[in-house]
């Protein structure tokens, strides 16, 4: 099972499409199917972030991966707009638990 990570601020954050011809690290606003997964949030914008592969395994700190560096950057440039970015993180298909 996948492993999904989501992100939530007070204001919008910089989206980052995915592109499955040329994979990378993408942050998308939240998708129809996980929108469960706001009650965990405080904050009103929510986005899902994934890595290179698709999914948010490869932010797994037992793999090596860019996609760990792009996503602390991603945080770290949020927190220049924002006080606070929020995370959760579940098994994907299990948001609403």
């Amino acid at each position: 099972m996948c492993l999904a990570l989501y992100l939530a601020a007070s204001q919008e954050l910089p989206v980052i499409p995915w592109d499955k011809t040329n994979p990378g690290f993408h942050v998308i606003r939240l998708p129809k199917e996980a929108e469960s997964v706001r009650k965990h949030f405080r904050s009103d914008y929510v986005y899902y972030a994934g890595s290179t592969q698709g999914c948010s395994c490869a932010f797994n700190y037992e793999h090596e991966s860019d996609s760990i560096v792009e996503l602390r950057n991603y945080l770290r440039n949020a927190l220049i707009c924002v006080n606070e970015v929020e995370m959760f993180s579940c098994q994907a298909g299990a948001e609403g638990q």
